[in-house]
């Protein structure tokens, strides 16, 4: 069941800054997290809380940088070794994603409530599966193009099978191609602005003809991030975590 609203006044000018904490597109390497505190860095100089959607591999691998992390910040799912849920039984799905809650669990003491599927990738059967495992939100669909569980294109937050869905808005890629358009995208998409990043764009990615290496920004894309942020500031943009944000949005239902 699919239920809408329109946003009221508590709910404008709201921006939820996210994080997807993976591998590195290169096979078995995370080169990508050691950019991770100079990202850091500049969320704290403007006191913001984000949201780190992490895999439980990585939890796993580097447990003491999501535990630091998740002293700060609210630390989501991001399934467990970033594989493609969507083609698995829900058995399946139930599984993986289970004991990726209890790894992050078991590393930062608190429960992951927010949920990303890996790849933007996902359907019915996780939703239900998300629903069982108690979240309270889920933001794996994107504006800019379809999931596999949409028939219709979405740009609102609603609540989906008993989840806050929650749209990504800034697709990863955007700020560093333009952010002239970023900034003008901000102003006139519905709320809330959801923008997401991954590690290994703060890196320079070796890769042959990858859309991905062409589109990796390395440090210069801090620089950019900052100076987004700065603009979003002056806009008067009320920054949140996921998990802040849905309890807003339940409260105001």
């Amino acid at each position: 069941m699919v239920k809408s609203k329109d946003m009221n006044g508590k709910l404008q000018r709201i921006v939820i800054i996210t994080m997807d904490m993976e591998n590195d597109p290169l096979p078995e390497t995370y080169q990508g997290l050691k950019f991770l505190p100079k990202f850091c860095e500049v969320l704290d100089k403007y006191c913001i809380r984000a949201t780190f959607f992490v895999t439980a591999d990585v939890t796993q691998k580097f447990p003491d940088v999501v535990k630091r992390i998740s002293e700060k910040h609210e630390i989501g799912c991001h399934g467990f070794a970033h594989e493609n849920l969507s083609m698995l039984p829900r058995k399946k799905q139930y599984n993986l994603i289970k004991m990726a809650v209890d790894t992050i669990e078991k590393v930062t003491g608190s429960k992951p409530l927010s949920f990303r599927a890996p790849g933007l990738k996902a359907n019915y059967n996780i939703l239900l599966v998300l629903r069982d495992l108690e979240f309270v939100c889920d933001s794996s669909i994107n504006y800019f193009s379809r999931t596999d569980f949409f028939i219709l294109w979405r740009s609102k937050v609603e609540i989906l099978n008993g989840l806050v869905e929650v749209p990504i808005s800034i697709p990863y890629f955007l700020l560093n191609v333009s952010p002239s358009l970023t900034k003008l995208a901000s102003l006139v998409l519905p709320p809330p602005l959801v923008i997401y990043f991954h590690p290994w764009q703060f890196m320079k990615l070796e890769l042959k003809n990858s859309m991905r290496a062409r589109i990796s920004a390395g440090t210069e894309l801090l620089k950019k991030t900052e100076d987004y942020i700065s603009f979003l500031e002056k806009q008067e943009f009320r920054f949140m975590t996921m998990k802040e944000f849905s309890k807003l949005y339940l409260s105001s239902i």
